[in-house]
């Protein structure tokens, strides 16, 4: 991919915060292999952490289901990533 498509490919997916914390600089200083290895993985990542999201939505009560749809609402608005909601749901 050329530079300016990993650019792209970065805001389309909302990924600058995520690369941001795993490479400790803003993504326009990551090298290109690096951004496309990341961004190869975090398209993978994401899709299977909303379906746990969703199925523990159904089996939570109470509280419980309160927060699961708080974090669902986080992660939709690219507050929090799919990981962190994920590690959270696993706690309730």
């Amino acid at each position: 991919m050329s530079r300016k498509e990993l650019y792209n490919k970065v805001k389309e997916l909302g990924a600058a915060d995520a690369i941001k914390a795993k490479f400790g600089d803003n993504f326009t200083r990551v090298s290109n292999a690096n951004l496309e290895d990341f961004l190869r993985g975090f398209g993978k990542k994401t899709t299977p952490a909303k379906k746990v999201t969703k199925a523990t939505t159904k089996e939570t009560k109470g509280t419980g289901s309160a927060v699961v749809k708080l974090l669902s609402i986080l992660q939709t608005k690219k507050v929090i990533t799919a990981k962190e909601a994920e590690e959270v749901a696993e706690v309730l």
